[in-house]
């Protein structure tokens, strides 16, 4: 499927970066009608706040009523995560394993960071986050150099995602991710 993909193509007066952007645009054209949609629920939630405004749906906000219900009941905290194991010689591992990753999730504050900016997110969109390893320092060893980092994740606004506009579902995907503006200093 994706050699059959127009991002692939070797013999076009386009370059890649070129049918990148061109496809880049077609998606933000189709879905052009749920960004306006979702600005428009975001204003309602807003309500006037932020223009001392006052609408007809200002004095009883229902959308901001639902939101600060629902939200406390989806995330009430950050998760907890157990690892088992059937084998007997692996419960010592897997408890090691269970520590870990609840270690690295309380230090991520992953509750206040992600879940609950995630759960308000996909109310009025897609929800989508991105994980990667935040590297801070680089260690080396042996001549072997070794990137040091801690796992971080983040928010996706539905503006500054990309997907492929061909692809009929997600996992035909030749191409997704964000957007990210270099600024020009950086590119000469």
């Amino acid at each position: 499927m994706a050699s059959q993909h127009p991002i692939h193509e070797q013999n076009n007066k386009l370059s890649f970066p070129a049918r990148l952007q061109k496809l880049v645009k077609l998606w933000y054209t189709m879905n052009e009608a749920p960004f306006q949609h979702q600005q428009i629920l975001l204003r309602l939630w807003a309500s006037g706040f932020f223009d001392k405004g006052y609408g007809r749906e200002h004095l009883i906000n229902l959308i901001d009523r639902g939101v600060g219900t629902i939200v406390p009941f989806l995330v009430e905290g950050d998760p907890k995560v157990m690892v088992e194991t059937l084998v007997g010689n692996y419960k010592s591992w897997a408890y090691t394993t269970q520590l870990a990753l609840n270690f690295f999730i309380q230090q991520m504050e992953l509750a206040d960071t992600v879940l609950i900016q995630a759960a308000i997110n996909s109310m009025f969109g897609a929800g989508i986050t991105r994980t990667f390893t935040e590297y801070d320092r680089r260690v080396t060893l042996e001549d072997e150099v070794i990137k040091a980092g801690r796992p971080t994740v983040k928010i996706i606004h539905d503006t500054d995602y990309v997907g492929d506009p061909i692809a009929r579902d997600r996992e035909d995907f030749a191409f997704e991710g964000d957007i990210y503006k270099l600024p020009t200093e950086y590119a000469k």
